[in-house]
């Protein structure tokens, strides 16, 4: 399912085995657009930044400046363990993105 609902049961499921998502901080991230809201949970052994298009708008571009980062969940198309950069990627409407930053990511598959 491509949805906020399906997002969210991953992000359950997944909370309960990331660090960050248990005990990292919490920071909100200027996207540059108002209907997209993003944050980064973080924490020494992982960092995270979920991106959520909360508008029926396709194609939004958001300026956030984080690295190439590995898909973890997704309401759309994106799998997860594809890598991304937020910077090109234009949001579809009422997408909602959970991406792992890493380090030495490589080239974009």
């Amino acid at each position: 399912q491509h949805s906020f609902l399906s997002l969210y049961r991953h992000l359950i499921w997944h909370r309960k085995r990331s660090p960050a998502l248990l005990t990292g901080r919490y920071r909100s991230v200027e996207t540059g657009v108002s209907d997209i809201y993003a944050y980064v949970r973080d924490c020494p052994k992982e960092c995270l930044l979920i991106v959520l298009n909360f508008s029926g708008k396709d194609n939004l571009a958001c300026e956030i400046d984080f690295p190439r980062a590995r898909v973890i969940s997704s309401t759309h198309l994106n799998k997860p363990g594809e890598i991304i950069d937020i910077k090109d990627h234009k949001l579809r409407a009422y997408e909602g993105l959970v991406l792992s930053a890493h380090q030495n990511l490589g080239k974009a598959d």
